[in-house]
């Protein structure tokens, strides 16, 4: 199972920093700074700079936000057809069943004592 956690954390790894770099591009194609999206966040520079650069996670909200400032559909931000790609034994819940028993349910023993 350790195999798999280590895939599970690069593969999370690698979908926030697809994030961060769709997130950067949409701003600079939106001719906007770090600090103009920050204000619009009622925060500071460092929050815009600590997101792109994938010390932060964007929660689901902040998504949202960014979309709205950025004149683009939430969906725009969708990463999974890459993480599909690069991670389809992680993806498909079938093979992570059949690849990993460890994670079937463990039968209680239902036996009186």
């Amino acid at each position: 199972m350790g195999r798999f956690r280590t895939q599970m954390d690069q593969m999370l790894k690698e979908q926030n920093r697809l994030l961060c770099n769709i997130l950067t591009d949409a701003r600079s194609r939106a001719h906007l700074t770090q600090s103009g999206v920050a204000a619009q966040f009622g925060r500071k520079q460092p929050f815009i700079a600590r997101i792109e650069s994938g010390l932060r996670r964007v929660t689901f909200v902040e998504l949202e936000q960014f979309a709205k400032i950025y004149g683009k559909q939430l969906s725009s931000f969708e990463t999974r057809t890459e993480i599909e790609r690069l991670y389809p034994e992680l993806i498909n819940p079938d093979r992570i069943l059949h690849t990993h028993p460890d994670w079937y349910p463990k039968k209680k023993d239902r036996r009186r004592r």
